[in-house]
């Protein structure tokens, strides 16, 4: 989180000094210039140690991961493929029957590990929100149910309103009739 804070603050730097002198030629101006060339070198140094800590401490849990000899679970994995037909050929080996999809019934030849896979096209890279990539199917369809649940509730309770303020007003209006 650090080191995103710290490109986020170079990014600024130099937006604001194209805005200032119209291009970013950190050496062409002075004045003004001086002193955020050197706020960007602070920025720029303080990534760079950042990016070699982090860098550390991955290699570190690595090590550690390996001492322990604990086995890491992959949760999901991306292929890339060199042509269009043999994506093709992966994606439609791997459509079975809702019959076959049924664990006992899932051919051995798709299994890996003695467990079966789910194939599908992978989103853009760009459109994919890796911190939500831990969370499972059932933890994201619970929270769907329960998010449904509150609309539906709040619907349910804005009715009842309509309801009483039309009662309401019919009330009000008989008794000023009389």
């Amino acid at each position: 989180r650090k080191r995103y804070d710290c490109i986020q603050r170079i990014r600024y730097e130099r937006t604001s000094q194209r805005r200032r002198t119209g291009v970013y030629e950190p050496s062409k101006r002075g004045g003004s210039n001086k002193a955020s060339e050197k706020r960007l070198k602070k920025l720029l140094a303080e990534r760079m140690d950042l990016t070699a800590r982090i860098r550390l401490a991955d290699e570190e849990r690595e090590k550690a991961i390996k001492n322990s000899g604990q086995q890491t679970d992959a949760v999901q994995g991306y292929v890339t493929f060199q042509t269009e037909s043999a994506f093709i050929n992966a994606v439609s080996a791997y459509q079975v029957s809702w019959i076959q999809s049924l664990g006992c019934c899932y051919p051995t030849r798709l299994r890996l590990g003695g467990r079966k896979l789910r194939i599908s096209q992978a989103p853009e890279p760009s459109t994919i929100q890796w911190e939500n990539l831990e969370y499972s199917s059932r933890s994201r369809f619970f929270r769907q149910c329960l998010t449904a649940a509150i609309a539906l509730v709040a619907v349910c309770i804005s009715i009842a309103f309509t309801f009483l303020a039309r009662d309401f007003r019919a009330k009000t209006l008989e008794a000023t009739a009389r």
